[in-house]
């Protein structure tokens, strides 16, 4: 999983490769169950600068744009690949849709 992270010292902007370990727990009520999650460990692997991380999720979403693919669709199959919180995913598409000059129709992306 991909984190975001600002540097206390810099203050520059990055992301960490990060490793959640833990044990899930479930709870059964009647006909409803319930989840609680005991981390055991969170280890950062890797770090990246922000513009190594957007080049390339930008190089995985100018194709599928230019195919028109829909907003919603391209957030959801790029977070799930590269690990990016969605939130995340929607601010870099915003940032590579202004860069291609790509806008939204109807939830459809244009170029």
């Amino acid at each position: 999983m991909l984190a975001r992270f600002e540097c206390p010292y810099c203050r520059r902007e990055g992301w960490a490769e990060v490793e959640v370990h833990g044990v899930e727990h479930e709870i059964f009520d009647s006909f409803e169950s319930a989840y609680y999650y005991v981390l055991k460990r969170v280890k950062i692997t890797e770090t990246y600068r922000e513009e190594e991380i957007y080049r390339e999720v930008a190089r995985f979403m100018i194709p599928r744009i230019a195919r028109g693919c829909s907003k919603k669709r391209l957030i959801e199959e790029t977070s799930k690949l590269f690990g990016i919180a969605e939130d995340d995913i929607a601010g870099i598409l915003e940032r590579v849709m202004v860069e291609i000059g790509a806008y939204e129709d109807g939830g459809v992306l244009v170029t």
